[in-house]
Formats: structure tokens, sequence, C-alpha cells
């Protein structure tokens, strides 16, 4: 694991502002995950109830970063990062 990951898997809770399939890796990793989608499906836009409890368990728990696809679109990973100052970073599944 690089670096910036490592510190992410301290906490042991991830943030995906991507659509969120990844359910082996987090379960390999024993970690917890918060994300605003309810599938894998970037064609379902997340709901502002979800995105709000989303940003605030971010602001609440001190969450410093915001993992997303780099192919997938990102603007509901730069609401996020813009509404809890967390910095996006990229997850490669390759």
């Amino acid at each position: 694991m690089n670096n910036d990951f490592k510190e992410l898997s301290i906490s042991k809770k991830i943030v995906f502002g991507s659509p969120f399939s990844y359910s082996y890796f987090v379960n390999k990793y024993n970690l917890q995950y918060i994300t605003v989608y309810e599938s894998c499906s970037e064609t379902v836009e997340p709901s502002l109830i979800k995105l709000k409890s989303v940003i605030d368990e971010i602001n609440e728990n001190n969450i410093n970063y915001i993992l997303c696809e780099p192919l997938s679109s990102n603007m509901i990973a730069k609401t996020i990062s813009y509404e809890t100052n967390a910095k996006i970073l990229p997850f490669y599944s390759i």
C-alpha cells in the first residue's frame, strides 16, 4: 500500500466519492466505508439526504480523504470535498 492509503487505513473508515463496487477490497482489509451511492452505477444520482449525511459524518469524524475512481465522474466527490475540505485521492482498481 502506498503512504496515502496507509494513512487512510489507520482509521479503518474510508469514503468513496464515486460509485462503490469494492466490497471485496473493504472486506479483505477489514475497513468500513461511506458512500453516497446506493449501487455501483453512475446512472442514478445520490439523494441530497444521503449526501448531507455523508458530509456530516466526514466532518464529525475528521476524515481527510475521499477516494474516487479516476475515470468516473467526480462531481459528487468535488462537492463533498468542497463541503468538508477533504482531499480527493484517485482509487485505481487495476
